[in-house]
Order: structure tokens, then C-alpha cells, then sequence
């Protein structure tokens, strides 16, 4: 004798549903990119020197720039290469099928390294006004 199969009670699907969301979340919160390790100051400490540091200044306290972009105002846009970071990557998919489309995701596990440049902007008259990470 086979005794009927009984579906979960929506107490127990809440349950199971708030689990898999904390789970997911406790995943994307441990997940955190690493930052590139160089030499270089942080963005942190560069911000700290807007309006004060010049061109000629950032090139003798960071070296000579990767890149350098003068453009038609004078103004100059620098990066220095600050090096990779990786990114790791953690997500639940749901599945869904609606009439003879079917859409299915599943948990995937990635992320992707990137190329990191520390971009500092200098106005026309060659004084520091934006410093950011550009990821490649």
C-alpha cells in the first residue's frame, strides 16, 4: 500500500525560500572584490591631494604614466597601471517554462579578472581634479 505523497506546507516552502535568499545573500556579501596591490597610493589618499598636486607632481611621486591624454583645452588624463583584481561571482537561477518557451537557470559559480588603472584628471591649468579605478 502506497500512502499518498503530500506537498510541503507553505510554512515549510517560506522556510525553505527565506533559507536559499539568506544564503544567497551571506554569498554576496562574503564575495568581495580584492583590490589590485601595487605600489601606487590608494584612491583614497590620491583624493586627498586634489586641487594641490599638479601633473609634474603626480609624475615624480608615481612614475611616469602608462597612458597619457592631453587634450584639446590642456587639460591631461593619466593612468598608471595599478595591476588585476579578480571579482568571484555566486548565482541561484530560478527555472520557468511558459507554453513551448522554456527558460531554465541554475546556480553558476564565475567572476573574471580585471585590469585595473588608477586615472587621475588634471584641469588646463595642470591641477588635479578627479582620481578613479578604471577596470579593463
Amino acid at each position: 500500500m502506497r500512502l499518498p505523497r503530500r506537498s510541503p506546507s507553505p510554512s515549510r516552502t517560506a522556510s525553505l525560500t527565506a533559507l536559499i535568499l539568506v544564503t544567497g545573500a551571506s554569498l554576496a556579501v562574503g564575495c568581495r572584490t580584492s583590490e589590485p596591490t601595487t605600489g601606487l597610493p590608494s584612491v583614497r589618499a590620491l583624493r586627498a591631494e586634489i586641487g594641490t598636486w599638479t601633473y609634474d607632481s603626480a609624475v615624480r611621486r608615481l612614475g611616469p604614466p602608462t597612458t597619457r591624454l592631453e587634450l584639446k583645452d590642456h587639460a591631461v588624463i593619466a593612468e598608471w597601471d595599478a595591476g588585476t583584481e579578480s571579482s568571484p561571482s555566486f548565482t541561484l537561477g530560478l527555472g520557468s517554462t511558459s507554453g513551448a518557451a522554456d527558460t531554465t537557470t541554475g546556480p553558476t559559480v564565475g567572476g573574471g579578472v580585471h585590469h585595473v588603472f588608477r586615472q587621475l584628471q588634471f584641469d588646463a591649468a595642470q591641477r588635479l581634479v578627479l582620481v578613479q579605478d578604471i577596470r579593463r
